[in-house]
Parts: structure tokens; C-alpha cells; sequence
């Protein structure tokens, strides 16, 4: 009762000092003991503990419970073991014990969590032929694994599969669903999926809207990207610097540097401050116009928010004042770039 207390207070280092009064005074602990206190660890992301723990209880010869496993292989997700939570597993299955839902979530989660999603895939099916229920944590962690797997086919197919089970996809669901396929540049189907949050009578939050907008950007649709835009502050999203910085950069695509100029003027109208990211996406936005007024501007801007300008910054301040015959800034410019290059070495 005492390292169940621990556990439940997150006590872990009490929880194993408890242990170690036990033994010195030859009371052998039993599974529930042993077992709180991997729980213990575990909620502390303590898993070299945990795994000690429980290899104590196998030299103790006591026999680990399903409990106790889905404490260690939980301990394991934490660490971003997915080696040992895998092991664990196995040894659950020659020990003829039989995993439930905790125990394939967190070792799903493990394998999520450090981008194998092809053994997350092989957790799933092998959940399936067990004929164990996957819940929406389950799939939740599934789609996850897909979208940083970059497997944009996958994610939206077990988003649909939990629709069909009547399952609620969390905000990270859809996230990754979302970033799945702006790395595939799936800009439709990113489009598709914030659809599928309002269908489900939830409003879309900033992250979300910030990698559907990314997606529009990347493949050149600009005006999607300005739509969403639009569409994000009429839903009362707060914009952030990323949302901002797409936008911008979105702009550029469109060679729309008059909007790109606004944006920028707005953010901080918000008090955002904008980064490198922001002035080299309105700078290549101007440089495509031929805007080398603009340009420099944007230049004297970066000096004034002690925002360093890059060789690309550079670059694109050269290019436009070539295009436009301004020799002189194009020289002084250059000079400029040199010094950079110089202080990179």
C-alpha cells in the first residue's frame, strides 16, 4: 500500500528506497509490490529502473503480470526505447500472457515517437489478428506514426477508419494526418482533412491551419494559402509568427509582394516580432518583382529588429538591383555579402 502511495504521488525514488528496506530485512516483495513500483518509474520517465525492476522480479521468481508489463513497455514509450518495449512485448507473448489495449497503445506510441511507423503498421495488424479493440489512443497513435512516416495514404485512411468506428480524432490526429500531406504535397487533401475537423463540430486550431496553409504554399498555391489565411481569422484563430511567415512566403510565390509588405507590417501590429524567416520570405516576394526599393528597405528593417541578414538576403538585394541597373547599392551590397561569407569561416 505504501509504494502504491508512491506511485500514485510519483514518488519514485521513495518507491525503490522502500524496496530496499524490504529486502534488508528479508521481506520479500510480490508482484503488486514490484509492480507499483515500476509504475512508479514510470511515470518519471525513469525506464532504466523500470527495466531493472523488473528483471528483479525474474530472478525473485515471481511471475510478471500483464500490469506489470504495460508499466515497463510505458516506461519504455517515455524513453523512446522502442527496442525494449518490443522485447517486452514479445516476451509477454512466449510467456503466454495476453497483451490488451494498453499494452499495444504504448508500444505503438513508442514506435510513433521515433518514426517507425512501418512496426507501429505491424503493432496494428497484429492487434487486429489478436482481436483486441483498438481505441481512439490507438489509432490516435497509429495516424501520428503515418503522418511522421510521411505516409500521407495511410494517415488519412485510419482517420477514416476511426469515422467509421465512430471514434473522436484528437487535435495531434489530425495534425499529423495534416503534415503527412503537406510532406507528400497532398494540398487537397489537407484541405479535405480541416473540413473534416468543422464536420466534426470542432474548429480547427492555429497548428493545424498553419500546416494546411504550409501545404498551399509549398506546392504553389498561393491563393489557397491566402484563403485559409482569411478563413482562419474569420473562425477567431489567433494567427502566430508561422502562420504569418507561410503567408508570406505564399506571397512570394504569387509574386504578390504588396500583400506580402502588409503581412509583414501586421505582424507587428500584433506584437509579433518577425524573424529571418519572415524578412527573407517578403525580400524574395519584392526580389521577384523587381522591387529593389523594397528590398532594402526590408534590409534596413532586419538591422533595426537585430534580425542578421544571410547570403540569400544577399543574394536576392543583388539580384534586384542588378535587374533595376543600380550598380552602386548592387556593389555595396555585395561587399556586404562578403563580409558574411567571411564570418561564416
Amino acid at each position: 500500500a505504501v509504494i502504491s502511495a508512491c506511485e500514485t504521488a510519483e514518488q519514485w525514488h521513495r518507491a525503490l528506497r522502500i524496496l530496499k528496506v524490504m529486502e534488508d530485512v528479508a521481506l520479500l516483495p510480490d508482484v503488486i509490490t514490484v509492480s507499483a513500483a515500476i509504475s512508479a518509474c514510470e511515470k518519471v520517465n525513469r525506464w532504466q529502473q523500470a527495466l531493472c525492476l523488473l528483471e528483479l522480479m525474474r530472478s525473485s521468481h515471481l511471475e510478471a503480470n500483464v500490469v506489470t508489463y504495460n508499466a515497463a513497455i510505458s516506461a519504455c514509450e517515455k524513453g523512446e526505447q522502442w527496442k525494449y518495449a518490443l522485447e517486452l512485448l514479445d516476451t509477454m507473448l512466449s510467456s503466454a500472457l495476453l497483451p490488451d489495449v494498453v499494452t499495444f497503445n504504448a508500444a505503438i506510441s513508442t514506435c510513433e515517437k521515433v518514426g517507425q511507423w512501418q512496426r507501429a503498421l505491424a503493432l496494428l495488424d497484429m492487434m487486429r489478428f489478436r482481436r483486441s479493440l483498438p481505441n481512439a489512443i490507438t489509432y490516435n497513435a497509429a495516424v501520428s506514426a503515418f503522418g511522421n512516416g510521411q505516409e500521407w495514404q495511410k494517415a488519412t485512411g485510419l482517420l477514416e477508419v476511426m469515422r467509421n468506428h465512430v471514434l473522436v480524432a484528437d487535435s495531434i490526429t489530425y495534425l499529423s494526418a495534416i503534415s503527412a500531406c503537406g510532406k507528400g504535397e497532398q494540398w487537397q487533401q489537407a484541405l479535405c482533412l480541416l473540413r473534416m475537423i468543422q464536420n466534426d463540430s470542432s474548429v480547427p486550431d492555429v497548428v493545424s491551419y498553419n500546416a494546411a496553409i504550409s501545404t498551399c504554399e509549398k506546392v504553389g498555391q498561393w491563393q489557397k494559402a491566402l484563403e485559409l489565411f482569411e478563413v482562419m481569422r474569420n473562425n477567431d484563430a489567433v494567427a502566430d509568427l508561422i502562420t504569418y511567415n507561410a503567408a508570406i512566403s505564399a506571397c512570394g510565390k504569387g509574386e504578390a509582394w504588396q500583400k506580402a509588405l502588409s503581412l509583414l507590417e501586421e505582424t507587428q501590429e500584433h506584437e509579433l516580432t518577425p524573424d529571418i524567416v519572415t524578412f527573407s520570405s517578403a525580400i524574395s516576394a519584392c526580389e521577384a518583382c523587381d522591387q529593389w526599393q523594397q528590398v532594402l528597405g526590408l534590409l534596413r528593417q532586419m538591422h533595426n529588429f537585430n534580425v542578421a541578414a544571410d547570403v540569400l538576403n544577399y543574394s536576392s538585394a543583388i539580384k534586384a538591383c542588378t535587374n533595376a541597373g543600380q550598380r552602386q547599392h548592387t556593389t555595396c551590397l555585395f561587399e556586404l555579402m562578403i563580409m558574411v561569407l567571411w564570418n561564416q569561416t
